[in-house]
């Protein structure tokens, strides 16, 4: 029985999708990823675990507010600042599937921290990005693209994400401060690469995992995911369980293994960890440019392969005399 002829499920048990093969073979690094798309499950993430107590914030994206989405339950995000650390929240108690209209909110909202920290005279901010729910978030919002009522049209629509997607991990590498993800629950797929994006990652311990489910699944994985894990999971074993074996992976394991900095019993020891670390990296007034620039070096191959462009010598001479 060939691909096109079966339905693979994986993880939740109501989860099933029909997107068949790509035919087109064309020259896209995203191709790649989409000629192996066929008859997957739209899930990636594990049934049996508990709810983690989400926060209550404030600031609703205007972005996702103000659009509709396919899916029965569109996450929205939020954004509130407590001291000098910015929270952006993806709320609401589904999977925070990214869907167009939820990476166009993440974008507005990482634009508004971006804008609002630049014109801040008293300088000095941090990110902390987390979920709430038993979700951080499990990945591309499948379910979306198979509504888009026949094979190429959902083929285009997982296209659009998984191209869309690309700029908000450009976005993390460019944002003038330092990045938490607090992982208080699953994140899988998409949903692990946004949390790897930060500079930081702490994760609840009890039943959350990171999962990279591509290969159980049958996909390849796009050329930028590729580049943000081998410039983030420094240990080839690490990078070989991540993306070889489809490791899930709990927080404890994922400290051993060098993927995360921290693991906490609960979501709201997760939280608090999260904030006291942005509030002690705040607390250095860093210049948000020369961080920026400093981790753009840091990590050229995950640069280009998300459209970063390589700052030239004379910008990287004004940012390191800036502060002479």
């Amino acid at each position: 029985m060939g691909w096109g002829e079966r339905t693979r499920r994986v993880g939740h048990p109501r989860a099933h999708t029909l997107l068949p093969k790509d035919e087109r073979g064309d020259h896209s690094a995203t191709s790649k990823f989409l000629n192996n798309f066929d008859n997957v499950s739209s899930c990636h993430g594990c049934p049996n675990c508990r709810r983690a107590p989400g926060r209550q914030v404030s600031a609703v994206c205007e972005t996702a507010a103000n659009k509709k989405s396919a899916s029965p339950a569109p996450t929205m995000c939020s954004l509130e600042k407590r001291g000098r650390v910015y929270v952006l929240t993806l709320t609401g108690d589904g999977e925070h599937r990214f869907s167009p209209v939820v990476i166009d909110a993440l974008r507005s909202t990482l634009a508004r921290v971006r804008s609002e920290a630049t014109a801040d005279p008293l300088g000095g901010a941090a990110l902390v990005t987390a979920g709430e729910g038993k979700f951080f978030s499990n990945g591309f919002d499948l379910a979306w693209a198979n509504e888009a009522g026949s094979p190429d049209a959902a083929r285009a629509r997982l296209l659009q994400m998984v191209t869309a997607f690309a700029p908000v991990v450009a976005d993390m590498l460019s944002l003038p401060m330092p990045t938490i993800a607090a992982v208080t629950g699953h994140a899988a797929a998409a949903g692990m690469m946004l949390a790897l994006s930060h500079d930081h990652v702490l994760m609840k311990g009890d039943r959350a995992v990171l999962y990279m489910s591509e290969l159980d699944i049958g996909l390849n994985f796009p050329d930028y995911f590729m580049a943000l894990m081998r410039s983030k999971i420094g240990d080839p074993r690490a990078l070989r369980d991540v993306a070889l074996r489809a490791a899930k992976i709990k927080a404890a394991e994922a400290v051993k293994m060098g993927i995360i900095d921290g693991a906490y019993p609960t979501a709201s020891e997760t939280m608090e960890a999260a904030l006291q670390l942005g509030e002690k990296l705040a607390g250095r007034k860093w210049d948000g440019q020369v961080y920026a620039s400093i981790r753009k070096g840091a990590f050229p191959e995950l640069c280009k392969a998300v459209g970063v462009e390589e700052e030239e010598d004379e910008e990287k001479r004004k940012v390191f005399t800036s502060r002479l």
